[in-house]
């Protein structure tokens, strides 16, 4: 599992840094507008909004449809989550997960992001706008594929745990996406707005790791299955990188 997850932060790293060297000797800006971010605002807050109005019509298991479970209708690759527990991961996941908002913010301890005019609003809006559109995609994909979670088949897991609705949204794994996002969209600004760095291979590392560990966090617990935290890492990453691409300007 470690293995894979390292080999999959590795091969975002690659994509996005490589992508970002090609433009290299460009210097962008950050522009905001109603036409933009309007749209990209209201529509995937109202998403967001929509999923956990699912989530909370869902209907949960009852204690007799438990005993019906058969965990070798589970994939060999992800059942090694089945026999997870560990309370400690799942908490230090939660620092995690509950930090990395404010991750972006420290952009503004460079001196080429507070001198290119992008203040705390900017990066705040590109922060929240970054966080919906992450949930909406996580949450609605959540409620369309009710996944039961690893902790269904685990004897260690309380049984109110099994019997909330929270027990069927494993997949994606909302910690895993919501980290990657932040993290990579603050790589992606210091790299528009640092274009001739030499801390941007170091920046892109962390962004990549961060969420990798993450990952092994929900695993170690028992919340997640190793395709849960792996296509939440995608997806996260996907939109870190493309809601601040599709406010960035080039400077002359």
């Amino acid at each position: 599992m470690q293995r894979l997850i390292l080999l999959l932060s590795f091969f975002y790293l690659i994509i996005a840094f490589q992508s970002d060297l090609q433009a290299q000797e460009k210097q962008y800006g950050y522009n905001t507008s109603l036409k933009l971010d309007i749209p990209l605002s209201v529509g995937s807050g109202l998403l967001w909004m929509y999923s956990n109005r699912l989530h909370n019509r869902k209907e949960v298991f009852t204690e007799e449809q438990l005993e019906t479970l058969d965990i070798e209708g589970i994939s060999k690759f992800d059942r090694v989550s089945c026999g997870n527990w560990s309370l400690a991961a799942h908490q230090v996941s939660n620092v995690f997960l509950f930090t990395s908002p404010v991750v972006p913010f420290t952009l503004l301890l460079n001196d080429n992001v507070r001198n290119s005019g992008n203040s705390f609003a900017t990066i705040g809006l590109l922060t929240f706008e970054t966080l919906a559109l992450n949930n909406a995609l996580t949450g609605l994909t959540k409620e369309i594929f009710k996944r039961r979670r690893p902790l269904l088949y685990n004897p260690a897991c309380p049984i109110d745990m099994k019997l909330s609705r929270n027990a069927t949204s494993s997949f994606i794994s909302g910690h895993t996406s919501n980290v990657a996002a932040m993290s990579f969209m603050t790589a992606q600004i210091y790299s528009d707005l640092n274009p001739n760095s030499k801390g941007k291979g170091f920046v892109w590392g962390t962004a990549a790791v961060i969420p990798a560990i993450t990952a092994y966090l929900r695993v170690r617990a028992g919340r997640h299955f190793p395709t849960d935290v792996m296509v939440g890492y995608l997806v996260g990453a996907a939109v870190g990188i493309l809601v601040p691409r599709l406010h960035r300007v080039e400077v002359e």
